[in-house]
């Protein structure tokens, strides 16, 4: 009986977890280098690193354009955040 007993508290245990860990932020990325410029003037290695900065900093960063920021970004940058 305390076997049963200690099963169904374990049961009801991991199944709190799991759905606590689906509302949280995702903690791991592909290793793809796939980088992008977010609106925040960043380069992000992959779309997945900026959904979790979005989530983690509770921000919206928007992807502006496939390939790493620079310079000539700027233009960009500030129509995107009006």
């Amino acid at each position: 009986m305390k076997s049963v007993i200690c099963l169904v508290s374990l049961f009801a245990v991991a199944c709190c977890f799991n759905v606590e860990r689906q509302s949280s932020c995702p903690m791991f990325c592909p290793m793809n280098y796939a980088p992008l410029c977010g609106s925040d003037g960043k380069t992000y290695s992959n779309e997945c690193e900026l959904h979790v900065t979005n989530c983690l900093h509770k921000v919206n960063v928007v992807k502006v354009h496939q390939g790493s920021c620079d310079g000539s970004d700027l233009a960009q940058l500030l129509s995107v955040s009006r």
